[in-house]
């Protein structure tokens, strides 16, 4: 009984359960491919301003042709000229200078992210000389790509614990079925049945729970079996004398014994 108990609770727990991991693997994946994009965002703007950099260091290209190609892929860039001013696009002035632009040397780069506006945006600040620039950008995933992001998660969770649901009812059908069969000859056991057996199939504990049944079954079975002989024995030894006892009686009540023989069964009555 406690085996088909666990085993029932264990098959209908499989529909709960893949619920359950599927919910903890989407949060698990939204959170890897927020963090994930940011930092592939992040290593790219700093390969970015390192190889800005060393073209500085070689003069082969100009800040200004670099500012260029930049905004071309969505990039702002913030400059420091040398008497400490800053220039460039406004938003990435504001960002350079919350993340602390003015202390970027050739020997202390920045990368730093901070919120303006309501956005993340990440800093890149790098100084070759008396030139120093700063690459800011909005972070891989803002909050509306996030939220976004989020939505067909939890799109594709729902359709996944659609999925799971029915085929762990399924599955805990199939499994349960055996075990409904043993209760089913369980039952009929009780009312006095003892010609049914629970098949022996399915998982190992219900097979042991439908194995128990049926030696259960058998034992009931050959009990009764051994009564039902003990009776007919005592009435057969006990049917003869009675008999004789019986026969003599109503031939006394009769009349039909009479003398002697009458005396004596008065003398063994007394």
């Amino acid at each position: 009984t406690r085996s088909a108990f666990v085993t029932g609770v264990q098959t209908c727990a499989l529909p709960i359960l893949a619920g359950v991991m599927a919910v903890v693997a989407g949060l698990i994946s939204t959170r890897l491919v927020v963090s994930t994009a940011a930092d592939l965002t992040r290593q790219t703007m700093s390969d970015q301003a390192d190889v800005i950099a060393g073209q500085l260091a070689d003069s082969k290209l100009g800040i200004g042709r670099a500012i260029v190609i930049l905004q071309g892929q969505g990039i702002a860039v913030a400059t420091r000229r040398p008497n400490g001013n800053l220039a460039g696009d406004s938003s990435a002035v504001r960002a350079a200078r919350a993340a602390g632009f003015e202390r970027v040397t050739p020997d202390t780069p920045l990368h730093a992210s901070v919120e303006l506006d309501g956005d993340t945006l990440l800093v890149e600040a790098r100084a070759v000389d008396q030139t120093a620039f700063a690459l800011v950008r909005k972070a891989a995933v803002a909050k509306g790509t996030s939220r976004e992001l989020v939505r067909n998660i939890i799109f594709a969770l729902g359709a996944g614990l659609l999925v799971a649901a029915a085929a762990g009812l399924l599955l805990a059908r199939r499994l349960s079925k055996p075990l409904r069969r043993t209760a089913s000859v369980a039952a009929s056991m009780s009312q006095g049945r003892r010609d049914l057996r629970a098949p022996v199939s399915g998982p190992s504990e219900v097979a042991e729970v439908a194995q128990s049944v049926n030696e259960l079954a058998d034992a009931l079975q050959r009990s009764e079996s051994r009564q039902r002989d003990f009776l007919l024995s005592v009435s057969h030894e006990l049917r003869t004398p009675l008999t004789a006892v019986l026969g003599f009686a109503e031939s006394l009540a009769d009349g039909v014994v009479t003398g002697d023989d009458v005396q004596r069964s008065d003398r063994k009555s007394v």
